[in-house]
Formats: C-alpha cells, sequence, structure tokens
C-alpha cells in the first residue's frame, strides 16, 4: 500500500483505482465477446496502466463507462440498464398492431411514466408499444427512404463535393436512426442520441432539417450540372 500525504490525494488515489477497475471490467467484457463470437474464449486484450488511464481520460467519461459497464454487466448495475429494460418490455407488449395511439392505459411506459425520456431518447419505446410492430416498420421504412434518397442525389450528382455532402447527410441520419432504435432494443450502450423526425426537442428537428436542406440543395445543383459552392 502506497502512502499519501493528504485525505484529498487519498480520496484522488481511490477514485483513479475505481476508474482502472471499471475500465479492467469493460475490457473484460468486451475480450470475452470477441472471444465468444470468434471461438477464442482465451483471447485478452491486455493494456498497461499507463495507456489504460490515458484512454480513460481521453475517451471516456464517468457517465459513459457506467453505462457500458451495464451493457456487459447487466446484473452488477441494475439501476443503469432499467431504462432500457423497460423500452425492451414496452417494444415486446406492443405485439403486431399495439395498444392504440395515445393509449390512455396507466399501464403504457408514456401514462405511466416508466421512462424518463419517452418522447425523446426512448420515443421508438413509445412508437412500439402503440402502434406495434406495423408501427415501427413504418417509421423504420420512413427514415430508410429519406436515407436513401440522400444516396440516390449522391450518385447522380457529378461533382465530387456533392457527392460527400449528400452521401454525408445519408449517413448522418441513418447513423442516428439505427443507434437510437438500437439502445431502445438493449443491443448497445445507452447513448442519449434522438431519433430524427421522430424524437421531441427543437434543436434535433432544426439541425436534421438543415441536412435534408443541403443534400436536396445538392440535387437541385446536379441537376444544372454546376458546381457546388460553401
Amino acid at each position: 500500500h502506497q502512502l499519501v500525504d493528504s485525505p484529498s490525494e487519498g480520496r484522488t488515489q481511490a477514485a483513479e483505482e475505481k476508474k482502472s477497475d471499471e475500465f479492467d471490467a469493460i475490457m473484460q467484457g468486451i475480450s470475452s465477446l470477441i472471444g465468444e463470437r470468434n471461438g477464442y474464449r482465451e483471447r485478452m486484450v491486455t493494456i498497461t496502466p499507463y495507456a489504460r488511464q490515458g484512454m480513460l481520460q481521453a475517451v471516456f467519461k464517468p457517465h459513459q463507462i457506467e453505462r457500458i459497464n451495464a451493457f456487459f454487466f447487466p446484473e452488477n448495475f441494475p439501476d443503469k440498464t432499467y431504462q432500457q429494460n423497460i423500452s425492451v418490455m414496452a417494444i415486446g407488449s406492443g405485439g403486431l398492431f399495439g395498444k392504440g395511439f395515445n393509449t390512455d392505459s396507466l399501464e403504457s411506459v408514456k401514462n405511466g411514466h416508466f421512462l424518463s425520456e419517452n418522447d425523446c431518447d426512448f420515443i421508438f419505446a413509445v412508437v412500439g408499444e402503440e402502434l406495434g410492430l406495423i408501427g415501427c416498420g413504418f417509421v423504420i421504412l420512413m427514415l430508410g427512404l429519406i436515407v436513401a434518397e440522400c444516396f440516390r442525389i449522391a450518385s447522380k450528382c457529378t461533382d465530387i463535393a456533392g457527392k460527400v455532402v449528400a452521401g454525408t447527410c445519408g449517413t448522418i441520419i441513418g447513423t442516428q436512426a439505427f443507434i437510437n432504435m438500437a439502445v431502445a432494443l438493449l443491443l448497445i450502450p445507452n447513448t442519449g442520441i434522438p431519433l430524427p423526425f421522430v424524437s421531441a426537442g427543437m434543436s434535433s428537428l432544426i439541425t436534421n432539417f438543415i441536412i435534408i436542406g443541403l443534400a436536396l440543395s445538392v440535387g437541385l445543383w446536379g441537376r444544372t450540372k454546376r458546381r457546388v459552392v460553401f
């Protein structure tokens, strides 16, 4: 055991040791997952203490470490996975046709306030519960068409800059949608990313409209075969 000069230094050292232990747990979970998928259970990820501390400080924040830990070891962090577990149950309870749009049932995640972000981060859970599998499929289809249109514009554009802009717009919308739905289905750790054009939030909506405007402007420029000017 190392001696510490002051109580504050001891608390700092204890906090660093706690972060180190949490990161060890994350790396063991990742390496275990890789081993299960590739058939090499014994393959482990080895990182020196200095590299480990640097990665913690440069990449992860405390709440992010907790969410990743909760994803790989949910039995040890039941309070951190509560939202996602409720989301999965809500989507499953909707069945094929759902419980009805804007249902007044107190057992729903929206009316019962079981989800703290049911109008933003976990809006897909509300869609699945009220509109069922058909409603979820419709939302996925509409977002898929938007992404496909962005890539179609990129493929039709004769200018390299226009291709990059339109392709990036489609990638941003598609990535946001995938991450939000994956979080609601407990496929990845909670990230707090809204569902494009569906989640509440004026800043997110305005940003998505700007993205779509850029893609449409590229399409207009592409038709006239002019260069995109920024």
